[in-house]
């Protein structure tokens, strides 16, 4: 009779003193941010950003959120409805901007960036003719005015 007691007390110990084991399910980030292709363009040119292809994989509802990170010394551009999936973005000096989106669904956040590359255009009136009444004695850059296939 005590060896039977004692089997049960050791067999009730050692059911006593495991751990329950616990099972976490951790959650996955779902979202995936696409702030859409780099673009070139020229100066004082406005831009429409394009995040719509950015999603949530489980089809849940995210937010945008648009900033600008790195823009041309003294630049003043700036980005309007910055927390729509398409905002508008004008350029005003020549350089590189590269312009961040953000989406996040109040758990998990995912970034991308679109970067901008912006030349320098002379503001010559478009569709006038333009007489080159001299020499051209140094390196020059003319631009095509007309679009003309």
């Amino acid at each position: 009779m005590k060896k039977v007691l004692i089997v049960l007390l050791a067999s009730l110990s050692l059911f006593t003193g495991c751990e329950e084991e616990i099972i976490n399910n951790p959650q996955v980030n779902t979202l995936e941010a696409n702030a859409g292709a780099d673009q070139q363009t020229t100066t004082n040119q406005q831009l429409v950003l394009d995040g719509s292809k950015s999603k949530d994989l489980m089809n849940k509802a995210f937010e945008y959120l648009w900033t600008v990170k790195s823009k041309p010394e003294n630049s003043q551009a700036s980005l309007t409805d910055a927390t729509a999936s398409s905002p508008k973005f004008t350029t005003d000096k020549a350089g590189n901007y590269v312009v961040e989106l953000k989406i996040h669904n109040g758990v998990f956040d995912d970034t991308d960036e679109v970067s901008i590359s912006v030349t320098e255009v002379d503001n010559l009136p478009v569709g006038e003719t333009v007489i080159l009444n001299e020499d051209i004695t140094e390196e020059r850059r003319l631009v095509n005015l007309i679009e003309d296939p």
